[in-house]
């Protein structure tokens, strides 16, 4: 080997170069073998060779062939092999880089090789067109300056002043027309080089908007009367459990007043004001085209907490309404008569929409606490104020009998009622499912919820709520017969303190170093002198309700413009709600029978049964319409309620089962029937 050649050195320079000059030999040799090694596999690769010989055979089974001659694996998704052209071939000793490009051929797919794995990959091929076109109003005038984007992107275009556009977009995207006042459109371009639209103004569609008025819909632009109208959107953005909660500040000359704040709790509903001293002020309610009646069926001697108004709206999931209007002057005396003296509120359940099923689940959860409470005094100054109180009524402080001034009580004790007694976090959980599907024919929706509520007050008070609603809409083929059905059952319970206002006006009348509500023992504490708030809250009023509201509506078009139609509806609810103040509540030296608890119990049944046959005519006129309908009301109601009264209970775990009292009376058992005929009929 020649070392001149491989490195220049110096002949005469003292020098000992023989360590260096082996080195350089032993790296040469190092290079010159790997560059051997590297031409030998690649040549090794390609020497492989692959014979194949197939008409369209899947693609899956070209790579089992290929790798069992190659030893080369593939990596790919299945999925996308599945859309690919069966493949024929004749491949007599080809490389793999030859047997691969002639595979892949006009596949949607292309590969790369990593090492000893084929790796494919989904072919993908954007293309931007131009799209022009012109955008103008019903009547043909030109729209400049409308927004043209591109779906999914921050891309667009603006029309020019003869409304004229034009934009590059990927094929088969789609465009989003927009501009103010007008309704927005959606078009997909589907490889079309030219797409002209034209846009409706937004008020066009606010006269097609149509209100129940009762045995008729009207539109906005043909009522004659005052109607309000709030509907499923605005109810749904208001965490209510009472339906009548959503029309609270909505409707002009409609007052909502809750009573109080706590679950089950009645609304005061007055349309235009106060209309009677005796005869009543509620409005006519009509639930799917069936009365309901709003009288509690409760008592005051057993719903003390609600003072024997329990609310029957609060059996109504807000969820399952569709809508609310209010009928508020002629319009509602006119068809209901005496009725709707003081106005008609009518309710309207959702039901099911064409189409696909639709699957819709919902969870609300919220917390409700009084966060600030009113500034009261420190022991100290109300021991200050009360002496300075009976010094100017000329009592000598000797002769101070207030335990919480006198010092019987501890100067230095400090108890905030108002937050051992309303201090409590009221927590709301509201669960909602529902399915809606059907055909042009016939819709179907089912619909369930389930709701409940605590309270701030002390204790542990709950209120549950649980509904199912089914409706089902059928109407011929030829559009003669049609026929609604719908049904809802609600199941409620709920349970708190009997003292509700009691409670609160000890939070804030309580001396602040009054004795504390328990004694060591966990037992309640009856001090001499101390009214115990906290015996009070043990005693509950609890109760049980069901409901079930029906309706079918039946209607058949005997001969061209004239329709007969049958309104069927029943409801039927039962309530049974009860008192109990346990042993505990009583305090020991006031009653010499250590067992004096008592309980008062309401069983209240409700059964209403309607029929409302009825009679359309409608006929065009020239460039009006006629409308008649003349119809009747068959109504019927009974009312049972049964009140007892238990005393002397073994135990207060027995307090739900009157039977256990030694001493049981009868305070009422009473029946009542209502039945209600009218003719109606209107011409429009």
């Amino acid at each position: 080997m020649n070392l001149n050649s491989f490195c220049h050195i110096p002949e005469k320079s003292g020098i000992n170069w023989q360590p260096l000059i082996k080195i350089l030999i032993t790296m040469k040799l190092v290079i010159i073998l790997s560059v051997i090694f590297m031409q030998q596999v690649y040549a090794g690769a390609n020497a492989q060779t692959i014979t194949l010989s197939c008409q369209k055979v899947s693609m899956k089974n070209i790579f089992r062939e290929i790798n069992r001659q190659t030893g080369y694996e593939f990596l790919y998704n299945s999925q996308m092999i599945e859309k690919a052209s069966p493949v024929s071939v004749n491949l007599e000793k080809a490389t793999l880089s030859e047997a691969l490009e002639t595979c892949f051929k006009g596949q949607p797919f292309s590969y790369t090789v990593e090492g000893k794995t084929i790796v494919v990959t989904p072919m993908v091929k954007v293309q931007d067109i131009i799209v022009r076109g012109k955008i103008t109003d019903k009547e043909g005038n030109p729209l400049p300056g409308v927004n043209v984007i591109i779906k999914g992107t921050m891309k667009g275009a603006v029309t020019d002043s003869d409304g004229k556009y034009t934009i590059e977009v990927p094929e088969n995207s789609t465009l989003i027309f927009s501009f103010l006042g007008y309704t927005r459109k959606e078009i997909a371009i589907n490889n079309r080089k030219e797409i002209n639209v034209i846009l409706l103004e937004e008020s066009a569609e606010l006269k097609e908007l149509t209100f129940n008025a009762g045995y008729y819909n009207v539109k906005e632009r043909e009522k004659t009367g005052s109607i309000e109208k709030v509907e499923a959107k605005t109810i749904s953005q208001q965490p209510i459990s009472n339906p009548l909660e959503a029309l609270t500040g909505r409707m002009p000359g409609v007052q909502i007043t809750p009573t109080q704040g706590l679950a089950g709790a009645p609304f005061s509903v007055r349309v235009r004001g106060q209309n009677s001293i005796a005869a009543g002020n509620e409005p006519l309610y009509i639930i799917d085209g069936v009365p309901f009646d709003s009288k509690s069926m409760t008592t005051n001697s057993v719903s003390l907490t609600f003072r024997g108004d329990l609310s029957p709206f609060s059996l109504i999931n807000p969820s399952d309404i569709e809508s609310i209007e209010v009928l508020k002057d002629a319009d509602a005396t006119a068809i209901y008569g005496s009725r709707g003296a003081n106005g008609v509120l009518l309710i309207t359940t959702k039901k099911g929409k064409e189409g696909k099923a639709r699957f819709n689940i919902s969870y609300n959860t919220s917390a409700a606490k009084i966060t600030k409470f009113p500034t009261l005094l420190t022991t100290e100054q109300y021991i200050e104020s009360r002496k300075e109180a009976y010094a100017n009524d000329g009592v000598a402080e000797a002769n101070i009998k207030e335990r919480a001034v006198n010092g019987t009580w501890p100067a230095d004790r400090y108890t905030d009622w108002q937050k051992l007694l309303l201090g409590n976090t009221a927590r709301i959980n509201d669960f909602q499912a529902s399915v809606s599907s059907g055909n042009s024919n016939t819709q179907i929706l089912l619909s369930a919820g389930y709701r409940t509520e605590t309270s701030v007050v002390v204790g542990d008070n709950m209120d549950k709520r649980g509904s199912i609603l089914a409706k089902a809409n059928h109407t011929s083929t030829d559009e003669r017969f049609k026929i609604a059905f719908s049904a809802s059952y609600t199941m409620q319970n709920g349970a708190l303190p009997v003292y509700t206002q009691s409670l609160g006006y000890a939070a804030v009348s309580l001396a602040p170093n009054a004795p504390l509500p328990y004694k060591e023992d966990g037992s309640l504490n009856f001090e001499t002198g101390f009214t115990n708030p906290l015996a009070e809250a043990s005693c509950k009023y609890s109760h049980e309700r069901y409901s079930l509201l029906s309706n079918t509506v039946i209607s058949y078009q005997i001969i061209p413009h004239l329709e007969f139609k049958a309104n069927l509806g029943y409801t039927g609810t039962e309530l049974e709600d009860y008192s109990a103040y346990p042993d505990t509540y009583r305090y020991p030296a006031s009653y010499s029978d250590s067992k004096y608890s008592s309980v008062t119990r309401n069983n209240a049944s409700r059964r209403t049964w309607t029929v409302e046959p009825q009679i359309n005519w409608e006929q065009s006129i020239n460039k009006g319409k006629l409308i008649f309908l003349i119809g009747s009301t068959f109504e019927s109601q009974v009312d049972k309620q049964l009140l007892t009264r238990g005393y002397g209970f073994p135990s207060d775990e027995l307090l739900s089962n009157i039977s256990a009292a030694s001493t049981k009376y009868i305070n009422g058992d009473d029946k009542k029937q209502y039945k209600y005929q009218a003719l109606f009929a209107r011409l429009n």
